[in-house]
């Protein structure tokens, strides 16, 4: 919760890879990515000569006045900073229902925050988490084909499906004023330029596997279901129990098939 409030959490995803990196022997990052781009963060901080520039650009126009007295009121100049940045207010100093222990009150602060998020990311554009946290893994990296792999996964008729009740979570929509989903164009640009362009640039091909597949209602759910009930096998849990070890001794057995030829003919 209080990463969310000081809105920390993208900066505790890449630490979090960061580590991995750092402590990680072998892989120490995968992607997986299929059509949907992810969330695009209202940034935590930005540069003053950048945020000043930017507000000005708003405010020059007479139909974003509200937009960039927004603006003003979500981000603090913070001068202690190398160089000075503009900070964005918690969440709570906004709105502080956000922390109250009244649940109704919380909800209703959770949906007036994301339309004022809505409102200040129209103005400030910022990558998704998702695609930071890929940069952050591989290209931040100069052994990135020993320590990456990459997966694209393509549902090739999702566009069939956009009115099915769960596709928002595989593909980012927004609705029209009738209800209507619609594809979000910016965002799948922005996931084709990272999926073809960022990461093909740096991976090798044989990091990078695809797999298509095609849509069907409940599909995960069915397949974690099988996993589940396969694993709550106490009778399979006892083979695996002895034939992991036995597979591990095996691999490293070389048999002395020649030497016991030579004894056997002595004999």
């Amino acid at each position: 919760m209080e990463s969310g409030d000081n809105h920390s959490e993208v900066q505790t995803c890449l630490n979090e890879i960061e580590l991995c990196k750092k402590y990680s022997v072998a892989t120490n990052f995968v992607v997986l990515l299929s059509h949907r781009y992810g969330s695009r963060p209202t940034p935590a901080n930005i540069r003053a000569s950048v945020f000043e520039l930017l507000h000005e650009i708003v405010r020059s126009d007479p139909n974003q006045n509200d937009d960039a007295q927004l603006l003003s009121q979500s981000y603090q100049l913070d001068t202690n900073r190398v160089p000075a940045a503009y900070v964005l207010r918690s969440i709570s100093s906004i709105l502080p229902n956000i922390i109250s222990s009244n649940t109704e009150e919380m909800k209703q602060a959770d949906k007036e925050w994301k339309k004022i998020n809505n409102r200040i990311r129209t103005c400030l554009r910022q990558a998704a988490v998702t695609e930071k946290e890929i940069l952050k893994g591989i290209l931040s990296g100069s052994d990135a084909n020993q320590r990456t792999l990459c997966f694209f996964r393509e549902i090739e008729d999702i566009h069939d499906h956009l009115s099915a009740s769960k596709v928002s979570k595989y593909i980012d929509l927004h609705y029209s004023n009738d209800g209507q989903p619609i594809i979000d164009d910016e965002a799948e640009n922005l996931l084709n330029r990272l999926k073809y362009k960022s990461i093909s640039s740096v991976l090798q091909s044989n990091n990078i596997f695809s797999y298509k597949v095609r849509w069907k209602a409940d599909g995960i759910n069915r397949c974690v279901k099988s996993r589940v009930m396969v694993g709550s096998d106490s009778l399979q849990h006892e083979v695996l129990e002895h034939a992991i070890p036995c597979k591990t001794y095996v691999a490293k057995f070389h048999g002395r098939t020649d030497v016991l030829h030579k004894v056997r003919h002595l004999i």
